[in-house]
């Protein structure tokens, strides 16, 4: 699935159902979140996560993405991330840069 379609039909949604969408599929974060998690963190309870879920998916079932589509995506950002970490990891964790660094050391 093309992943320029996804981010579109996401931002489609109402903004609190991509953020939960974002969040339990780890799309832009670091992992997955549960409805528990996300239910302390916001202040309510998981069954209110749970239907925030639902209504995304459905209406996003709708445009023809699934839950698959979505862990699919999920997967390739944290590849994508891991592997840019690899090739960039002055990118990836605070503090000075290695080209930065005196050619003593």
């Amino acid at each position: 699935m093309d992943m320029d379609r996804i981010s579109r039909l996401l931002r489609g949604l109402r903004p609190l159902q991509e953020k939960v969408l974002r969040l339990y599929f780890g799309l832009g974060c670091e992992r997955p979140h549960s409805a528990q998690e996300m239910a302390e963190e916001f202040g309510v309870s998981a069954q209110v996560i749970a239907g925030i879920i639902g209504g995304a998916q459905r209406r996003l079932k709708q445009e023809g993405l699934t839950a698959s589509d979505l862990r699919e995506a999920a997967r390739h950002a944290i590849e994508a991330t891991a592997l840019r970490s690899l090739v960039e990891p002055s990118r990836c964790r605070p503090g000075p840069h290695s080209h930065h660094r005196s050619r003593a050391l």
